[in-house]
């Protein structure tokens, strides 16, 4: 799955999951979400990156 956003990426408490991840955002809030990939997991983070008690 590839995700390409403009802004913010937010995914606070949800899950963003495929067999493989290529994500890019300018700022992401994955405060208690999971980012989980049964592959490859790229992020790319423009600006700054909140995952407090978040599991990668």
């Amino acid at each position: 799955m590839t995700l390409r956003i403009e802004q913010l990426l937010g995914n606070v408490g949800g899950r963003i999951s495929a067999a493989s991840l290529d994500l890019a955002s300018l700022r992401l809030d994955n405060r208690d979400g999971v980012l989980s990939s049964r592959g490859a997991l790229t992020l790319v983070n423009g600006d700054c990156c909140a995952t407090r008690a978040a599991p990668w």
